[in-house]
């Protein structure tokens, strides 16, 4: 005899959630993010070292000789700025990899879902205009709103059938 008790679908569709967000293709972005994250940390600290040399060549022009001192801090800023260009590009790039696992993360759960409670859980509407979960005093009339019409949209599209297909 099976019982359809609603918390026996809630734990399939966490479940199915986490299997997604765990997925293969999730960690490969996961790791190809953090490691990108790794690089431009790398190339900050290589930014850092070249602007002190840059800064330490000026302070040898004081006690030496000039032309030698400004060529090194010259070429020593220019070895800095371009590091740093880098390192924000890598920065850019992962920041680009987190949005696509991001987008597929939810993508994948929403597909999964298959009840209003599971598009919440998958993450549907955190997008919405007007919803936010910083606001818990008065969470029930602020927040819950524009989930509410949204829904209310979704469920009147699903009902209304002008060409009469599901006839």
């Amino acid at each position: 005899m099976t019982t359809d008790d609603p918390r026996d679908d809630e734990c399939r569709f966490v479940e199915t959630v986490d299997a997604i967000r765990n997925s293969p293709e999730q960690l490969e972005l996961q790791a190809r993010a953090a490691g990108l994250v790794f690089r431009a940390m790398c190339l900050s600290a290589l930014a850092g070292a070249a602007a002190t040399l840059a800064v330490l060549a000026l302070v040898m022009y004081a006690m030496t000789s000039p032309i030698a001192a400004i060529a090194g801090a010259v070429v020593a800023a220019v070895v800095a700025a371009k590091t740093f260009f880098r390192a924000e590009g890598r920065i850019l790039e992962a920041a680009r990899v987190w949005k696509e696992q991001d987008q597929r993360n939810l993508l994948g759960a929403i597909r999964a879902a298959r009840s209003v409670w599971q598009l919440n859980l998958a993450g549907y509407f955190a997008y919405l205009p007007g919803t936010s979960t910083c606001e818990p005093l008065d969470y029930e009339s602020v927040s819950m709103e524009p989930q509410r019409k949204e829904r209310n949209r979704m469920l009147a599209a699903l009902s209304n059938d002008p060409l009469e297909w599901l006839e």
